[in-house]
């Protein structure tokens, strides 16, 4: 599993001389970007092939000391609340130790940025109690967008399902045999 961070993450957590990606299964690679949402610095992440989103609102400095994670956190409870807590638990299950690197290319970036506006246009529903925003992620995995690794309009959250259950099903027949 590969996070790749924006520079305005690297600087903020001061991470310098970031590898490039090696992973080539790009479902396990996200983009990660940090951003001041209404004066609090707070994490977003998209999976680099299906635009699935989570973020994480006002994380705490240990938070940030501890980047990967707190991103491995967003993503799980992302998943559970928007696509299922099995397909959540499977996908723990696969995560290996987490490498931070660059990001995964322009394309990538490109709709991470998408992603970004989509929360900023939206940022009246987020919940500035919690860092956890299942409302947010449900309107940013829930709406037709495009996809670096896939074709056409459709939610990232049907993306999401579709492939964790493939995956799933996959590992089940070959346990089987």
């Amino acid at each position: 599993m590969e996070f790749g961070c924006t520079f305005p993450l690297q600087r903020a957590v001061k991470l310098k001389g970031l590898p490039y990606g090696q992973e080539t299964d790009r479902f396990f690679c996200w983009d990660l970007h940090c951003l001041d949402i209404r004066g609090r610095r707070s994490l977003v992440g998209t999976n680099c092939k299906n635009r699935f989103a989570f973020v994480l609102f006002d994380l705490n400095h240990w938070d940030w000391q501890a980047l990967g994670t707190a991103a491995v956190r967003g993503i799980c409870e992302s998943l559970a609340a928007g696509v299922s807590r099995e397909g959540a638990q499977w996908y723990s299950k696969q995560l290996q130790t987490p490498a931070l690197t660059r990001t995964h290319g322009r394309r990538e970036v490109a709709f991470l940025n998408r992603m970004v506006e989509e929360l900023l246009r939206n940022d009246g529903l987020l919940d500035l109690e919690n860092e956890l925003q299942p409302l947010m992620e449900s309107v940013l995995n829930g709406c037709p967008c495009r996809a670096a690794g896939e074709e056409g309009m459709e939610a990232a959250a049907v993306r999401m399902q579709r492939e964790l259950a493939a995956r799933m099903l996959t590992e089940e027949s070959e346990e089987s045999r």
